[in-house]
């Protein structure tokens, strides 16, 4: 049975929207009808969240963040583990859905399974919102007949990697703001504070040490020149980023950012974690290892590491 997102006025006037399952637009109408409420506009759940659309529109497509992923998995585990059929478990967790927007995405994915398609299946139409990793993680516990395990094991997964990312982030935040309000600082004395000073070494008529007429100069050319200098930089920025576009360009990007001494070994470090860790979920739900290889190339986001693991991946095929 298809879900259909709606927008209905009830007697006193009030819109409301939702989703709703049907055979049809029409029954749907009818189901709201019996609400009391007038139908104001029916359309298919699915139809607004296919994930295989490309170009600016995909900027629009359904996502569930990192959070929202790992609660999904936590839940829908738990209930198919509880003896819950797929179709009454993610109608469940669609009901609790906080977001709209997941709410309609959850009962979307559960519209496909209605109609007969697997679970992976089903959420390999909204790859923004479900990845590679774990639709593939999913078809081999529905393959193996063990999908309550493997969802476990995806919570697991899910979970430890959003704790990893808000700590990592809420390491970075006290550093940033301390870069932030330096350069305000530091930016705001040389506007403000050093003319005054160079006005009264002016006024004694000493001779001043090139560190401080070089600060003098510098001063001078930011207040001259701020502005320009400001818009230069995002400029300069904004062409880089375009640059990196390109995927020869990114690629040799990527290979600098390898070869810089210490920078080089910690994007080394954390991408080689990222794919053990990455592979290890993928063969310990029963993918096999060329497939899980390949699989886990993906989350690999250094270019020239993510040849190498596609290379392995060819070679383990032989």
């Amino acid at each position: 049975m298809p879900a259909f997102d709606y927008i209905g006025v009830d007697a006193r006037g009030k819109r409301h929207k939702g989703t709703l399952d049907g055979d049809s637009s029409r029954h749907v109408r009818q189901l709201l009808r019996d609400k009391g409420w007038v139908p104001l506009e029916i359309t298919p759940a699915r139809d607004d969240h296919r994930g295989s659309g490309e170009g600016f529109s995909a900027l629009f497509k359904p996502r569930l963040g990192a959070q929202e992923l790992a609660l999904f998995t936590r839940q829908l585990a738990t209930l198919v583990q509880a003896g819950l059929t797929l179709d009454d478990a993610l109608r469940s967790v669609a009901q609790q859905a906080e977001s709209p927007a997941s709410r309609r995405l959850l009962t979307a994915v559960r519209a496909k399974v209605i109609e007969g398609y697997g679970l992976a299946h089903s959420l390999a139409e909204f790859p923004q919102a479900f990845p590679q990793l774990y639709r593939a993680t999913v078809a081999a516990g529905e393959k193996a007949g063990h999908l309550d395990l493997v969802l476990n094991r995806l919570a697991d997964y899910t979970e430890s990697r959003h704790d990893t990312q808000r700590k990592v982030q809420g390491a970075l935040i006290y550093p940033a703001i301390l870069v932030v309000l330096s350069l305000l600082i530091v930016t705001g004395m040389l506007t403000y504070v050093v003319p005054d000073i160079v006005k009264v070494f002016d006024n004694q008529g000493q001779a001043l040490p090139a560190l401080t007429r070089g600060l003098m100069a510098l001063s001078d050319f930011i207040r001259a020149h701020g502005g320009k200098l400001l818009l230069t930089l995002l400029l300069g920025l904004w062409l880089f980023l375009r640059a990196l576009r390109d995927p020869a360009r990114r690629r040799r990007w990527h290979a600098f950012l390898l070869r810089v001494p210490v920078l080089g070994k910690l994007i080394r470090d954390a991408q080689s974690a990222r794919l053990v860790s990455t592979l290890g979920i993928l063969t310990r739900s029963g993918v096999p290892l060329v497939e899980a290889l390949r699989i886990a190339a993906e989350v690999v986001d250094n270019l020239p590491m993510q040849d190498a693991v596609m290379l392995a991946t060819e070679r383990g095929r032989k």
